[in-house]
C-alpha cells in the first residue's frame, strides 16, 4: 500500500526587490496578485519514500538543490537521491534565488545572486517537505493524460511542433477523495509579460488553484513544467493579462479534471540520480552575431505589421545576439550536472536540469509507451536552453550555452536510469 502527503507553503518574499525572468524589466516588485509558494510531495512504499518539491521561482541551482537535499533528508528520512528540487520557472516571481554558472547577461533576467533570498526558498523547501510527511495517510493511485490546445505551442515557428498531452497522477484516499494531483505540462509560463510588477505564479500556479478548487478539501496540486524550450503562450495569448493566465490555466485544469484516470495496481517507489558531463558550445562569432543583430533589427522596423507573437519573436532574438555581444566571460570546456528519475507506482518521472526543446518529451513518451512517463523540466539544476541539434537559429539557439547534442545525452542518461531493474 502506499502512503503520501503533500503540502502547500507560501513563500515569504519580499516585495520591492527585482524580479526574475525579464531582461527588459527593470523595476523592482510592488505585491503579489496570487501567493508564490512551493508545493511538496511524499510518497511511500513500505521503506521506500520519493520526495517532489517544486517552488515557484524562475529556476533552482545545484548549489540550492544540495542544501535542500541535506536538510529535507535529515527532517524526513528520504534518501538525498530520492529528492527533487524544481521550480515551476514563473516569470513573475522574485530574482536574485539562484545562480546561472555561464554568464550570457544572467544577471540582467536572474536578478543579482541575493544569499539571504536563496536561503529563505531554501527553508520553504524543508517546511513543505516535513509539512508533507507529517500529512501521509493511505492513498490509492491512479494515473491518466489529459489533452488541450489552444494554450501551449511552438514559440520559435508558428505551428512547430508541441505537445498537447498533460499526463498526471491522482492520489486518493480511501474515501475516495481526491487529495493530491501530480501533473507535468511542456510550455512556459509566460503569459504575463515584462510590464508586470506583482508577483504571481502565472499560468501554472492558476492551473494548480483551479485544481484545488476542484478536489476535495485541502486538496493539494502539484505541476511539473516540462519540456518546454520552444513552447509557450506567445501564439496563442490573446493579452499578457491576469485575465488571459486564469482563462488559459482553467482550459489545463478542466483537461486534467475531464481526463479518464486508471487505476494503477503498482505500489512501487523508487529513484535513480545518474551525474552527466555536458560540453559547451565555444563562444559565436562575433562578425556573425552582429550581422544577424543587423538583420533582425531591419525586421523590426516592419513591425506595425506583425501580430503580436511575431513582434515578440524579434524582440526576444534582438535580446539574445545584444547579450551574446556583450558576454566576455570565458568558458569551461565542460560542465557536470545530472538526470534523476523518480517511480511512482507505474509512471516514471524524469527531471533534468534545463529548458530542453519539446522534441526531446515526444521522444521520451514515444520510446517507452505504453509505460506512464513524465518530463520534469528545471530540476536539480539550471543550464539554460536544450535545443535540437538542428534546431535553426533563434533567441534560445543563441542563449543555449551547452553544446549541440546535450539534448541527446541528457535523454540517453535518462533512458538508461528508466531501464535499470530498480526503476524499470
Amino acid at each position: 500500500m502506499l502512503i503520501a502527503g503533500a503540502a502547500h507553503i507560501p513563500l515569504p518574499i519580499p516585495t520591492g526587490i527585482a524580479m526574475a525572468g525579464y531582461a527588459r524589466r527593470t523595476e523592482t516588485a510592488r505585491g503579489f496578485h496570487d501567493t508564490l509558494a512551493v508545493r511538496a510531495l511524499i510518497v511511500s512504499a513500505s521503506v521506500q519514500q520519493v520526495c517532489v518539491l517544486v517552488a515557484d521561482t524562475l529556476c533552482v541551482d545545484a548549489h540550492m538543490t544540495a542544501n535542500v537535499r541535506s536538510q529535507v533528508s535529515s527532517a524526513t528520512g528520504v534518501a538525498p537521491d530520492a529528492i527533487m528540487v524544481a521550480a515551476t520557472h514563473t516569470h513573475s516571481g522574485p530574482g536574485g534565488a539562484a545562480r546561472f554558472p555561464i554568464d550570457m547577461g544572467a544577471e540582467s533576467y536572474m536578478g543579482a545572486y541575493n544569499p539571504d533570498l536563496a536561503a529563505l526558498v531554501t527553508q520553504t523547501f524543508v517546511t513543505a517537505a516535513v509539512t508533507a510527511l507529517d500529512r501521509q495517510s493511505a492513498v490509492r493511485l491512479e494515473y491518466g493524460s489529459g489533452i488541450v490546445t489552444g494554450v501551449g505551442a511552438n514559440r520559435v515557428h508558428d505551428g512547430g511542433p508541441y505537445d498537447p498531452l498533460i499526463p498526471y497522477l491522482r492520489l486518493i484516499d480511501l474515501n475516495g477523495n481526491n487529495l493530491i494531483y501530480l501533473l507535468s505540462y511542456a510550455c512556459h509560463p509566460t503569459v504575463l509579460g515584462p510590464d508586470n510588477l506583482l508577483y504571481s505564479g502565472d499560468l501554472t500556479g492558476m492551473a494548480c488553484a483551479a485544481l484545488e478548487q476542484h478536489g476535495s478539501r485541502n486538496c493539494i496540486a502539484i505541476s511539473l513544467t516540462g519540456a518546454a524550450g520552444n513552447i509557450s503562450t506567445r501564439f496563442t495569448r490573446v493579452a499578457p493579462t491576469f485575465d488571459e493566465a486564469e482563462r488559459l490555466a482553467r482550459r489545463l485544469a478542466d483537461a486534467v479534471i475531464g481526463a479518464e484516470s486508471r487505476q494503477d495496481e503498482s505500489d512501487t517507489v523508487a529513484a535513480i540520480r545518474v551525474p552527466v558531463t555536458l560540453a559547451l558550445k565555444p563562444p559565436g562569432d562575433r562578425a556573425a552575431y552582429e550581422m544577424r543583430l543587423a538583420q533582425v533589427t531591419e525586421r523590426r522596423k516592419a513591425a506595425a505589421s506583425l501580430t503580436s507573437g511575431e513582434r515578440r519573436l524579434i524582440e526576444s532574438e534582438i535580446e539574445s545576439l545584444k547579450a551574446a555581444l556583450d558576454t566576455s566571460t570565458a568558458r569551461p570546456p565542460a560542465l557536470q550536472t545530472e538526470v534523476q528519475v523518480l517511480r511512482i507506482g507505474s509512471t516514471r518521472i524524469a527531471a533534468f536540469p534545463g529548458e530542453l526543446y519539446v522534441e526531446y518529451g515526444l521522444a521520451m513518451r514515444e520510446q517507452f509507451a505504453p509505460l506512464p512517463v513524465m518530463v520534469a523540466g528545471y530540476a536539480n539544476d539550471y543550464i539554460g536552453y536544450v535545443p535540437t541539434s538542428a534546431a535553426p537559429d533563434s533567441y534560445e539557439t543563441t542563449m543555449a550555452v551547452v553544446a549541440p547534442d546535450s539534448g541527446s545525452r541528457l535523454i540517453q542518461a535518462a533512458r538508461r536510469a528508466i531501464s535499470q531493474s530498480d526503476i524499470h
